[in-house]
Parts: C-alpha cells; structure tokens; sequence
C-alpha cells in the first residue's frame, strides 16, 4: 500500500525531550547568577485552570532554580488596587520578572492591567515594545512570548527550514493567530 501523501514530510518532535534540555541548560546558565531570577505572578481570583497553570509554572520554574512568588488578590480586588500591585511590583529591584495571570475577573481590565508591566519584566512578552522588537530587525526585546518561540524551537529541533514554508496558525491571542487588516 502506497504511503499517505498527506503524511509524507511528517516529521516527529520530542517536545518532552526538548523541554528537558531546555530545562537543564536554563537551570546551568541561573547556576551562575549570584541571585537567581524571581518572577511574580499575579492571580485575582482562585480559577483552578489559572491554579493549575501556575503550579506547572512555579515546577518548572524550581527546576531551573528560578524563585517565584505568587501575589494571589481577592476576587472583588478594585482596577486600582490591581494597578497598584504591578506599580509596586515593578519598582521592586527584587523582581526580575512579571505575569499577569489572564483571563482576570469579568470587572477588570485586563489589557489595563498587561500594560502596566514594565516592558523590562513583561516575562509573557505581550507588550508593544516586545512585539515591536521581534517585528523589527536590529532590536532586542527583553522578553520573548513563549508559545511562538517555544513552536519556533520544535521546528528547529529537527532542522526543518522556514523560508518559503506556509502555516496555519489557530489561537485568538494577541500573540498567536491574530490578524489584523
């Protein structure tokens, strides 16, 4: 029986192993800071898919030698008081890096709350001035966002060119599989 045209460049990622020597080689280089990275993480509320994205997050994040800190607030937390944390959180010299943990509760603004991270500790790199210098060639941007760089590394991994390649992207973020005309 002939192979499946559909399946003929199909090639299989180990994105467990990947993530493994990610891991390690990102636990190796903190190894040789004198103070490890903390990253704070904002939760307003108690959703247990928010919690339990976070524990994945602070595991993963223990295995590099990261510190992380969770700043849970009150479900009925004010727009201001929110504000006001990632005001502080920002100022703080001890915090190297900031999540806001989305989706927040229906009465807050969310995009009011991701634009108030300093682009130097947006650790989820949705900000403008971190898109903006992925876009742009010859800039740096302090923070990548994880899930096209962490697709952009699998498809390295097995050393399968881009240029001239066609994709479909599914998502509705601001990062992922948004168009705008």
């Amino acid at each position: 029986m002939p192979e499946n045209p559909q399946r003929a460049g199909a090639v299989l990622i180990d994105g467990k192993g990947i993530a493994d020597e990610t891991i390690a080689k990102l636990g190796r280089a903190v190894a040789t800071l004198e103070v490890p990275p903390l990253l704070v993480v904002v939760m307003v509320g108690k959703q247990a898919p928010s919690l339990s994205y976070i524990k994945r997050k602070e595991a993963a994040a223990a295995e590099c030698g990261i510190r992380t800190r969770l700043l849970q607030m009150d479900e009925d937390t004010e727009q201001a008081a929110l504000l006001q944390a990632i005001a502080s959180l920002n100022d703080d010299e001890d915090v190297d890096g900031i999540i806001v943990q989305l989706p927040l509760p229906p009465h807050l603004d969310a995009n009011a709350a991701t634009k108030k991270v300093s682009p130097l500790k947006d650790v989820d790199g949705f900000l403008p001035a971190n898109v903006g210098s992925i876009a742009l060639h010859g800039f740096e941007p302090a923070f990548v966002p994880c899930t096209p760089k962490g697709c952009l590394d699998l498809i390295k991994s097995v050393g399968i060119p881009l240029r001239g390649k066609e994709a479909v992207m599914v998502g509705a973020s601001n990062i992922v599989g948004t168009q705008h005309l």
